[in-house]
């Protein structure tokens, strides 16, 4: 998830971090910097004086997403915070999809501060895993060569939309 926080106590300084919690016990699993300072677990949230401000960030997703679109008019939003962004037919303007996916991530940083996780591959499903794979900063490329390698290892819980009964369900089919 993403949290976009206006601290009042601190300056009124303004605070744009990502994290990912364990879905049952709310314990963080993983964070950007910035959100490792502020929590250690969902629960530490309601001590916070923090309060989101949704317009803010509404404004980031909107900046990102003018970002994406000088690279493709291919942008497909996936939630608030997320997009698959379809370079194949811009490689020959801007050159490979993982110089893209460098171009991409480094304008943002600097217009917005923001780092992204992109996922690199050739299909939305493989790329939104790598997404997940490496945080925060980071691109992750999964190729139709090497993409064995790389996903069968994971539990069939990384494919998007599988969760604990159709996991369970797979488990029990050997899958």
């Amino acid at each position: 998830g993403c949290m976009h926080w206006h601290n009042t106590d601190n300056n009124d300084k303004y605070f744009v971090f990502f994290y990912k919690t364990d879905k049952y016990t709310g314990k963080l699993l993983e964070s950007t910097d910035e959100g490792k300072v502020f929590f250690t677990s969902v629960e530490s949230l309601k001590d916070m004086k923090l309060a989101p401000n949704f317009n803010r960030y509404m404004y980031y997703s909107k900046v990102a997403k003018e970002v994406y679109a000088l690279y493709t008019d291919n942008v497909e939003p996936f939630g608030l915070d997320e997009c698959w962004v379809d370079v194949s037919k811009s490689k020959s303007l801007f050159g490979q999809d993982t110089l893209i996916a460098k171009e991409i991530s480094g304008r943002i940083k600097k217009e917005t501060g923001l780092t992204l996780s992109i996922g690199v591959s050739f299909n939305k499903v493989f790329s939104k895993i790598g997404s997940d794979i490496k945080k925060p900063d980071a691109i992750t490329v999964i190729d139709s060569i090497h993409y064995k390698d790389i996903l069968w290892p994971m539990p069939t819980r990384t494919i998007i939309g599988v969760g604990r009964s159709t996991e369970a369900r797979l488990k029990s089919l050997g899958i």
